[in-house]
């Protein structure tokens, strides 16, 4: 029966990989992202930016991040349409909303350099932070504007005829005169609504005068007021959403913490292999982790005193694996335990149960091709919402953490493992048994805990909200189906190895080789996880064998 349901998968799986082909780069905004440099070069051209300001920095510390403007994506995602988007970002750098960011500070001192890299390599923003009563100029308005233009014509190409002025402000600090301007480019406005009284958006830039000398620019999407406030109200219904789904959560785990000391009290739990895959998520979330500094350095307080701020850190860091490892053992072990008794087809963390290489072989093997499966369904429904329904800003992946990493291919694979065990672990191994002790129908066993875990996602930028929660609700019941049908490692390998992938594709189409090959990595590594646990699993004598067939 597993031999002839490996056909089916090879089925759905080739049809998604298809399906995936087609339609990704048509349906997610993500398709148009292509780096060409590293964080490492990134840094280089921040670092000889600053100092052909006159700066000298050798002694600075500095921490680079990749940020990614939210709204301003979500507006030109709304104003132009997801085929919009990508085809304008690939044709006008000036829109694309994805940046280096590196930051130059001192402990304990105000003064700070920010200097903004794009893709490409171009600088696209500086920020000179210091002390208000720093001495300087007080020019007036028309000589701040002049010093703006000379600025912008010479270090950015920029001709300000091309420009009409939109804000002005000054501000008068101890010992000099502050000017702020922003311009915004002719005919770039974009209507995001047919309604029309709604205001449009559109390219500007932002020119700081600090006393006679530049302070900041920025390049950015102008996005108004009134998309701003539509988008809140949509997100607090998100949040709304998250909320209640949050409280069945709760419940669930406070059953989960009963039946852990329940069956703990009575020695019926068997944790060897739950402590397996958990301690192997917390190792690659803490390398994960490890390997991006800057993330942790970038949110510095100059307030702070170093040694303290290393300690907190340090402090956080651990915290945030422990609570990974006890949130995935509260749930795993009684999990294991109750499976063993209300689905024990599903259970593949019995350690007092032989299962056969075939049967693991076959299962991980599954798990890869409802992957692919899955990647064709999500490309397909954002394809089709996008086009038909109205569906937009399609969830696309968090890109900001990895692209400032020394180690970029260790963050697909921790992302997509702690989210595989703590989700699976409480929303199949733990809840369908325990819903199946207490409920006549086995399908709402599956259908309640993957509605639960679908609008727990609601804060995703996608919108109609609701949207999010009927794409995952699909997704968590087809997971449901495969963990009682096939075995809870089949549904594991499916939800890590499709995070992963997910993950590891904006790596693959950068221009960079250091991150195409990260990209490439994250994959293979991928693929040998599955297979390392295959070989690492004993397989005891004299028990009940779990065959292949």
């Amino acid at each position: 029966m597993k031999n002839k349901s490996l056909y089916i998968f090879f089925g759905f799986g080739i049809a998604g990989a298809i399906a995936a082909v087609i339609f990704y780069p048509k349906a997610f905004p993500q398709s148009a992202l292509r780096v060409e440099i590293s964080h490492a070069e990134a840094e280089h051209r921040a670092v000889d930016y600053v100092e052909s300001q006159g700066a000298d920095i050798d002694a600075w510390k500095r921490a680079t991040v990749f940020e990614v403007d939210d709204t301003g994506q979500i507006f030109l995602q709304r104003a132009l349409g997801i085929p919009g988007f990508i085809r304008a970002v690939q044709d006008n750098a000036a829109l694309e909303p994805w940046q280096y960011t590196t930051r130059f500070f001192r402990p304990l001192e105000k003064e700070e350099y920010f200097v903004g890299v794009n893709t490409s390599g171009a600088i696209v923003s500086f920020q000179h932070t210091q002390e208000d009563s720093l001495a300087g100029a007080a020019l007036d308005k028309q000589a701040a504007l002049k010093a703006a233009e000379k600025f912008l014509a010479e270090q950015q190409g920029i001709a300000i005829v091309d420009y009409e002025e939109k804000t002005y402000k000054d501000e008068r600090k101890e010992k000099r005169t502050d000017h702020s301007f922003d311009f915004e480019l002719k005919g770039s406005a974009m209507l995001w609504s047919q309604n029309p009284s709604a205001s449009a958006g559109a390219q500007r830039v932002n020119v700081v005068v600090q006393g006679d000398r530049i302070g900041a620019f920025q390049k950015y999407i102008f996005v108004p007021e009134d998309f701003q406030r539509m988008q809140e109200t949509a997100d607090a219904t998100g949040v709304l959403l998250v909320a209640l789904a949050a409280i069945l959560e709760v419940v669930l785990t406070g059953f989960a913490v009963f039946f852990l000391m329940r069956r703990y009290k009575a020695g019926d739990v068997r944790m060897r292999r739950v402590v397996w895959l958990t301690a192997a998520g917390a190792a690659l979330l803490l390398i994960s982790i490890a390997s991006t500094p800057s993330g942790l350095l970038f949110g510095y307080l100059t307030t702070t005193p170093w040694a303290s701020f290393l300690a907190i850190s340090g402090i956080l860091v651990l915290a945030s694996v422990a609570i990974f490892v006890i949130s995935s053992l509260i749930v795993g072990v009684p999990g294991e335990s109750i499976a063993r008794e209300y689905a024990p087809h599903a259970n593949d963390l019995d350690p007092q149960r032989t299962y056969t290489r075939g049967y693991l072989a076959s299962s991980i093997t599954k798990g890869f091709l409802m992957a692919s499966a899955m990647m064709g369904y999500i490309s397909v429904f954002y394809y089709l919402g996008g086009t038909f329904f109205s569906i937009w800003s399609p969830i696309t992946p968090e890109v900001s953490g990895y692209m400032a990493s020394y180690l970029p291919f260790t963050i697909p694979l921790a992302v997509g493992m702690t989210a595989a065990i703590s989700e699976e672990f409480t929303f199949r191994l733990f809840a369908i048994p325990l819903l199946k002790r207490y409920v006549r129908f086995t399908w709402l066993a599956v259908v309640i805990p993957a509605v639960v875990w679908a609008f727990l996602h609601s804060t995703y930028p996608v919108y109609p909200l609701y949207a999010r929660g009927i794409e995952l609700t699909i997704v968590g019941i087809a997971l449901g189906y495969v963990f009682l049908k096939e075995g809870l490692l089949t549904a594991l390998v499916a939800h890590f190895s499709f995070n992963a992938i997910l993950l590891s594709l904006p790596l693959l189409s950068s221009g960079n080789m250091w991150l195409q090959f990260s990209g490439v990595a994250a994959l293979l590594l991928t693929i040998a996880l599955p297979f390392a646990y295959l070989l690492l699993t004993e397989t005891p004598s004299g028990s009940t064998a779990q065959s292949d067939a």
